[in-house]
């Protein structure tokens, strides 16, 4: 069932067909999120882009550093990085349930966000480096997304459903009704 779940989604976004609704019909998160690390591991570019790699790995230890690279980002990128890492967080704030760390989690993900090239040969090149640039973009996520524009939709997004994470502007009966 969540495999072939998983690859219908996973075709709908390499096609560019997919859409909200698609997203939102979606029960499980874990689907979703698993469709689209998949894209991203399998896509032509990492999230932290190869032109950067060395950027992001020499910045790793210092959010400032880290800040500076991530805001030099196309803003849709920033914002793809963003909603990852707040799912990722919130996975890992069950970890004594899930046994989801962070350390985990980076480790699962990090040929989604940095890679050192597209040879195949170069995928366990300075893994640990990546992993710990990952874990640090988790860390200190709020330091390092500080300035984001959106930081009360992360501040309400704990207590609302997946989809209204995936999307902030969707309005629910309960919300306005609350209104």
């Amino acid at each position: 069932g969540d495999f072939r779940e998983q690859q219908n989604l996973r075709k709908k976004f390499e096609s560019g067909s997919i859409t909200l609704e698609d997203i939102r019909s979606q029960e499980n998160v874990h689907v979703v999120m698993c469709s689209i690390r998949s894209v991203l591991t399998s896509s032509f570019e990492p999230l932290l882009t190869y032109d950067m790699y060395n950027r992001f790995i020499e910045s790793t230890g210092s959010p400032t550093l880290l800040k500076s690279c991530v805001s030099s980002l196309p803003e849709l990128v920033q914002n793809l990085i963003k909603l990852v890492l707040r799912h990722l967080l919130e996975v890992a704030s069950y970890q004594e349930f899930n046994r989801m760390s962070i350390n985990a989690l980076a480790r699962i993900w990090v040929m989604a966000f940095l890679r050192a090239s597209e040879r195949i040969e170069d995928s366990a090149k300075d893994m640990d480096a990546r992993i710990a640039t990952l874990e640090m973009l988790m860390d200190d996520f709020s330091e390092i997304f500080s300035d984001s524009e959106d930081d009360e939709v992360a501040d309400a997004s704990s207590s609302r459903s997946h989809h209204e994470v995936i999307d902030p502007n969707i309005e629910t009966a309960s919300m306005d009704a609350d209104a």
